[in-house]
């Protein structure tokens, strides 16, 4: 997490990992060798090698998978599907999900300072309990609870930590993800000490997966403006990124993730005041099973203010383990 904006937390793509979650057990047994992922409500015929209709096979209801469309080529590449959306499907209408990671970073600037940088390693979790289900036929939701945190080995007085609650609803659009977001969030210095202050974050957000075959892009954009109990906190985001992932082998998989944020600022001391940053990253992914990756990268970021001191760059390099159950 080890950034002092918020990197997508609340987007609709949190988890690096994907998980399948069949209504009917017989059913994946059944599609072993090939599935498709536009549902549990299509069977696979072993025999003609075609996928058949079968609405009983999600037992009368519309599972959250049958909104998208995308094809697995066997149950070992499920981590192949929108790289960045953990997907379940359920016997009811709802499902409960613990969804995370957990990293170990090597930071060339702990403080983001534009001068005098500080280099230190960093711990940095962060775990969503979740509700997933269909409000409507098109319509998905979500609740969330969602807490995140940066403990140093050194540089101690660089601690943070974050406690998030949430609610998502999100339809597809054209075969791009639409979704709104409110989320309350209280930023603390030190883990969990001094809050910082307590802000209410109203998000739109446009996602989507494109299966280039050597490859799968990820685009997503993201607008949102924070009301807080600190006026300087108050601001507009954007955010622009590309989501890169080229498969290696069944296990191994090249990842990068360049994004732009644009921030302006409405109230308070930084009124006026307008951050732009840039970041890249390079990474090599190893899928440890269907619901769990071993990503190890590192990632180049810069900013810039119109703000005299608030430049900065840094470099981070470590190894991050994304999970969901």
């Amino acid at each position: 997490m080890h950034q002092n904006h918020d990197k997508r937390s609340a987007a609709p793509d949190e988890v690096k990992v994907a998980t399948l979650e069949f209504c009917r057990p017989d059913w994946w047994l059944q599609a072993s060798d090939r599935i498709m992922a536009a549902g549990a409500r299509q069977q696979y015929n072993s025999d003609s090698d075609s996928l058949e209709r079968g609405p009983e096979a999600c037992d009368g209801y519309l599972c959250w998978l049958c909104q998208s469309h995308y094809l697995v080529d066997r149950p070992d590449t499920l981590t192949k599907i929108r790289r960045t959306q953990t997907y379940s499907v359920h016997r009811d209408r709802h499902g409960a999900l613990l969804v995370g990671s957990l990293q170990g970073t090597q930071t060339s600037n702990a403080f983001f300072a534009s001068s005098n940088e500080q280099s230190d390693f960093y711990l940095g979790p962060d775990i969503t309990i979740r509700l997933d289900g269909l409000l409507t036929r098109d319509v998905a939701y979500r609740l969330y609870a969602r807490t995140e945190l940066d403990a140093f080995s050194t540089e101690t007085d660089a601690n943070t930590s974050v406690a998030r609650v949430g609610a998502r609803l999100s339809r597809d659009i054209f075969d791009w993800t639409a979704s709104l977001v409110y989320e309350n969030r209280s930023s603390f210095d030190g883990i969990f000490e001094h809050r910082l202050f307590t802000a209410n974050d109203v998000m739109g957000i446009l996602a989507r997966d494109f299966d280039c075959g050597f490859a799968t892009l990820s685009p997503g954009a993201v607008i949102t403006y924070r009301f807080a109990d600190d006026p300087n906190a108050q601001r507009y985001r954007t955010e622009l990124w590309l989501g890169i992932e080229v498969p290696i082998d069944t296990k191994w998989s090249v990842v990068s993730e360049p994004f732009f944020e644009s921030f302006w600022f409405t109230d308070g001391s930084n009124v006026g005041r307008r951050d732009q940053i840039y970041s890249a990253s390079l990474g090599l992914k190893y899928n440890l099973s269907n619901n769990a990756s071993l990503t190890t990268e590192g990632i180049y970021e810069g900013r810039t203010s119109n703000q005299p001191g608030r430049d900065y760059t840094v470099f981070e390099i470590g190894p991050r383990l994304d999970f969901a159950f």
